[in-house]
């Protein structure tokens, strides 16, 4: 999980000196820098500069000065905060604190592999904690007191930090909507990640707060029952979904998961902006809510960071070794790198191959209980409502079937088909079956051949029959049955 440091990277940004290639995004890289004051001050800082490749485009110019403009106002604890925006040698960077956790997508992989859950508690808490920093961003004003109307419009399990300390923040303003943007985002086109946008946003429609509250929601669903409620098999599928389909129902998905969250997951999920939650502080006002109700210890901070150094001991020794070498001077030849394996980007798909190996395994909480983990939606095996149906549709269609097969028959053939119906009636369900064999017992010994179905084959097949007996157009052959010596 480590990443190389990358000789092409520059030794400092202005007085930052750079250690280490942490990530790189569609625009721009994120890197580890450390910056030196007087008396053995240091402190580890992230740098974010545009690609090389990008730092000519103007475009590309315009919305990383926005990014820092609007970031640079947000004053919250559930915010990564921006130190300063600089320039070196004609390349534009941003200094972000340094935060010592996990994305929530991180989080989430490392559940889903261990066949583990969050919890509805602390699933509330991350979504609460979230939404009390995308509140702070969306009530962001400028200098006369005017609303900058900010949306992020990328509110995903990638853009959510969750410290080792329990603390959760939101990062990456790089493609919000400001009132005050140089750069304009062009009438419907679409920005964001497919999965987490609201049908909105999938349309290319103007955007509000309402549309974070939706990308919410679909957090909050995937955190507390651990599947991924749009996550289809290609891009046109997941924006149909989000537009189209009905939200799956988490207590469909997960026995006992509790009301009160299910009826969050309902409202912020609506199709229609009216319908959801105003502002992200209401929805975090009903999440807390739901803890008081759900009850358990009220330090969910410290359960969070209990769960944290349980699932990310590894990378927290890792990181901690990094830190000491860092503080005592020496040279960085790696750097942690940020967890990605695609692998595991579907729960289900590691659920259905687990239950390959172990039919008993199934999805165990962090307190050791049992808890069912069942199929997500659009990938469910049949239950028993399901397998009822289907039989219907089956009887259903048989039945249509033999009325239509019925219907090119003669009147004769339907009046001992009823006949036979009629004496069978007390044989149950193989009634009609029976009556089928009885009638194609009856034609064998009789030595008829089965007519023609096609409507115009009727009058040509009678005019055979009359004219030299059944079955011998011509009249000089019969049916091998009714032929003595044959």
């Amino acid at each position: 999980m480590s990443a190389a440091l990358e000789p092409a990277l520059p030794p400092a940004l202005g007085r930052y000196e750079v250690v280490g290639h942490l990530a790189t995004g569609g625009m721009a890289e994120i890197l580890l820098g450390r910056v030196v004051g007087e008396s053995g001050f240091e402190r580890p800082v992230v740098l974010k500069r545009i690609l090389p490749h990008l730092a000519r485009t103007q475009a590309f110019v315009d919305m990383f000065l926005d990014e820092a403009r609007i970031v640079a106002r947000i004053r919250h604890p559930n915010v990564v905060s921006v130190h300063e925006l600089g320039r070196a040698a004609g390349e534009l960077f941003l200094v972000m604190e340094y935060v010592e956790g996990e994305s929530v997508g991180g989080l989430m992989r490392r559940l889903w592999t261990r066949n583990e859950d969050l919890g509805y508690a602390l699933s509330a808490y991350v979504v609460a904690q979230a939404c009390a920093g995308l509140h702070a961003a969306h009530e962001l004003r400028d200098d006369d007191g005017r609303a900058l109307e900010l949306v992020h419009r990328d509110v995903s399990p990638h853009n959510v930090m969750v410290t080792y300390g329990g603390e959760v923040k939101v990062l990456d303003f790089g493609i919000a909507k400001a009132a005050d943007r140089i750069t304009r985002t062009e009438a419907g086109q679409v920005k964001g990640k497919f999965e987490y946008m609201s049908p909105e946003q999938c349309r290319g429609k103007s955007l509000d707060r309402r549309s974070d509250v939706f990308a919410l929601g679909t957090l909050l669903f995937e955190l507390s029952t651990s599947r991924r409620l749009y996550k289809r098999t290609h891009e046109m599928a997941t924006l149909k979904a989000i537009c189209d389909e009905a939200p799956a129902s988490p207590s469909r998905l997960v026995e006992g998961y509790p009301g009160s969250m299910e009826r969050i997951c309902r409202k912020a999920l609506a199709k229609r902006p009216d319908d959801r939650y105003p502002t992200a502080a209401a929805m975090r006002r009903d999440l807390l809510d739901a803890l008081r109700e759900l009850g358990g210890t009220s330090a969910h901070e410290e359960a969070t960071a209990e769960l944290m150094r349980h699932l990310f001991a590894d990378r927290i020794e890792v990181k901690a070794e990094m830190l000491r070498r860092f503080r005592a001077g020496a040279t960085l030849t790696a750097v942690p790198a940020a967890e990605t394996d695609g692998a595991v980007e579907d729960p289900d798909l590691l659920r259905r191959r687990r239950h390959r190996a172990d039919p008993e395994a199934r999805g165990r909480r962090l307190d050791g209980h049992a808890h069912p983990v069942p199929p997500a939606a659009g990938l469910a095996r049949p239950g028993a409502g399901h397998r009822r149906r289907r039989r219907r549709a089956r009887r259903a269609g048989g039945r249509r079937r033999a009325r239509r097969r019925l219907a090119h028959r003669g009147p004769r053939t339907r009046r001992a088909l009823r006949d036979c119906c009629r004496r069978r009636a007390g044989a149950g369900a193989g009634a009609r079956a029976g009556a089928h064999r009885d009638l194609a017992r009856r034609r064998a010994g009789a030595g008829c051949r089965r007519r023609p179905r096609h409507h115009a084959a009727r009058p040509r097949a009678a005019a055979r029959q009359r004219a030299g007996g059944r079955g011998d157009p011509a009249g000089g052959l019969r049916h091998p049955a009714a032929t003595p010596g044959a």
